[in-house]
């Protein structure tokens, strides 16, 4: 008679539970190529002076391809190489490189996953500058909550705590302290 009631209250307790739904993507990559190419088109790209410094072959994966597809990997689902592979080869890159979907034969992710690598990383930090101050002209005085709005590079930046901020969230400690 116990197990009998405990299968009918897990059983209850199982019902009641909400279904999770798998998240939507707030925009399609066609959109999201739309939004890229609005914030950094290519022949501001191309007057990058880390791009200009270096020369590339014609290949597939253009830097500008390849900047599309680290960003299109980081906001899709799935983050795969294989993702961005399976979208290149469907025509998700076409209008930043003509003919690439019916060019690229091979399921190998090789080319996309050396691209990256002869990517500069003084490029990428050149471009999201040129995305910030592209997203700044769009409004320079948006304000959330009354206060300006400033982008930041991601590095620790220490502000004024407020409330009882500083005892939910203490300042960093170096754990590794030069000790004399």
């Amino acid at each position: 008679m116990y197990c009998s009631i405990y299968i009918q209250c897990k059983l209850q307790k199982n019902a009641l539970k909400p279904k999770t739904q798998p998240l939507q993507a707030a925009f399609s990559p066609l959109e999201l190529l739309g939004f890229f190419v609005q914030l950094l088109p290519a022949t501001a790209l191309a007057r990058l002076p880390s791009l200009k410094a270096k020369r590339f072959y014609q290949r597939l994966f253009t830097p500008l391809v390849t900047l599309w597809y680290l960003l299109f990997q980081r906001l899709n689902a799935d983050h795969s190489l294989e993702a961005a592979l399976t979208n290149a080869q469907a025509g998700g890159a076409d209008s930043l490189r003509p003919g690439l979907s019916r060019r690229l034969n091979s399921t190998a992710t090789a080319s996309y996953s050396n691209a990256r690598q002869r990517l500069p990383a003084a490029f990428l930090r050149d471009a999201l500058a040129l995305q910030g101050h592209k997203i700044i002209g769009l409004s320079p005085t948006t304000l959330w909550r009354g206060l300006v709005i400033a982008l930041l590079d991601g590095s620790t930046v220490r502000l004024r705590p407020h409330g009882r901020m500083a005892k939910e969230f203490p300042p960093n400690r170096n754990q590794h302290r030069n000790r004399s």
